[in-house]
């Protein structure tokens, strides 16, 4: 009986272990910031889902009929997101929030002019966005029909104290460049020249770095650059992804040891959510359970 027991307890002692093992390693691969926004056509029309890296599970945050969400950017404090669907007067694309502590919606944007790709200064005072296709627009949150049209570009991200508005432009050769531009529209610089078609780029949580896309082989793949240097440094950039298909839409984690995209297989319109540790290389895909679907515009709640 005594052995039995024995048995018994060394079994339960080595599961605990294992347990304990498991958890730790969960909790190694996990960043701070535990839960992902990004839009998917899983139900036919696009709605945006929330994400939770540490129970795995999906919640949809706009279930509406008939009417596509997309390009969630979430508020510095993460109470709310900025999202793109169309107006109910005029029928463009306007910009709207989502206010999850009072679990309602209201329409910012009603010109007509067509509202993508919204970005949140770290202050919550201001908003990037892009109107008409092309156009990189600044304006006050509290009143985004006052904007100020500062340059020609898509893609905004702020720098992480507010000072920059990192974008994407095109040169007359149709070649991609990455830029920087002040809120104001007062100062601009290049960071990327020439042809190597660097796009879509955002800050590291320090402000010291770039993740950014490039076309440099036969698909778009992530690479890091360093912020300081640019563009001179351009050529030393560091490939992060090595994929057949096409690697977009990167964004950090507010710890800077992770990096959350849209991945791609080849010759397919469908995409995933990938993770990315910068410490181990280890890619996770975290939209399987939403396969066959185009799974888009990740990006971390504060």
């Amino acid at each position: 009986m005594r052995d039995i027991f024995a048995r018994r307890f060394i079994a339960l002692l080595l599961l605990a272990m294992l347990m304990s093992a498991a958890a730790r390693v969960t909790g190694a691969l996990l960043p701070d910031a535990g839960q992902i926004a990004f839009h998917s056509t899983s139900r036919m029309v696009q709605d945006i889902y929330l994400y939770d890296l540490r129970t795995a599970k999906l919640l949809n945050l706009t279930r509406t009929h008939f009417i596509d969400e997309r390009a969630p950017a979430w508020s510095p404090n993460g109470d709310a997101f900025l999202y793109v669907t169309r107006g109910a007067a005029n029928q463009s694309d306007e910009l709207f929030l989502r206010d999850l502590r009072r679990s309602t919606s209201r329409q910012l944007t009603s010109d007509g002019s067509n509202s993508y790709m919204p970005s949140w200064s770290p202050d919550g005072s201001h908003i990037a966005y892009v109107v008409a296709y092309n156009r990189l627009a600044v304006a006050p949150f509290d009143n985004p029909d006052q904007r100020r049209t500062v340059i020609r570009g898509y893609n905004p991200h702020w720098s992480p104290d507010g000072s920059t508005i990192v974008y994407t432009g095109t040169d007359l050769s149709g070649s991609a460049f990455i830029g920087a531009i002040t809120p104001d529209g007062s100062e601009s610089r290049f960071l990327s020249v020439g042809a190597a078609n660097f796009m879509d780029a955002n800050w590291s949580p320090d402000g010291k770095q770039l993740v950014a896309v490039a076309s440099r082989e036969r698909s778009l793949d992530l690479y890091l650059l360093d912020a300081d240097c640019l563009p001179q440094c351009q050529s030393s950039a560091r490939r992060l992804t090595d994929n057949p298909g096409n690697d977009h839409a990167p964004e950090w984690s507010s710890d800077g040891r992770y990096i959350v995209y849209t991945c791609a297989e080849p010759d397919t319109p469908k995409t995933d959510i990938c993770l990315l540790s910068l410490q181990s290389g280890e890619i996770r895909i975290l939209t399987s359970d939403l396969r066959g679907a185009i799974n888009d515009a990740a990006a971390w709640r504060p």
